[in-house]
């Protein structure tokens, strides 16, 4: 049953690492921009809405991808 979920959380988060900021939730609520930087902080969210769009889950890809961005063709799709 592990495997499973192992499985499943390591889909996620690829998938989450190839779609572009601006086709996140979080973008779409202003919560960043199309950058990654947060322009809200986690303790102002108000709707469940916007606080199941920005989860840890998210803040972790989201860090993850703007340290990858920062290296030499980081910003390419593979």
């Amino acid at each position: 049953m592990s495997r499973i979920v192992d499985n499943l959380i390591a889909l996620r988060i690829l998938k989450m690492m190839v779609t572009p900021f601006t086709d996140t939730d979080a973008f779409k609520l202003g919560i960043i921009d199309a950058h990654g930087k947060n322009l809200k902080k986690v303790s102002t969210l108000v709707s469940d809405r916007e606080k199941e769009s920005y989860t840890y889950l998210h803040r972790l890809v989201f860090n993850m991808k703007k340290i990858i961005n920062r290296l030499p063709g980081g910003e390419s799709k593979i």
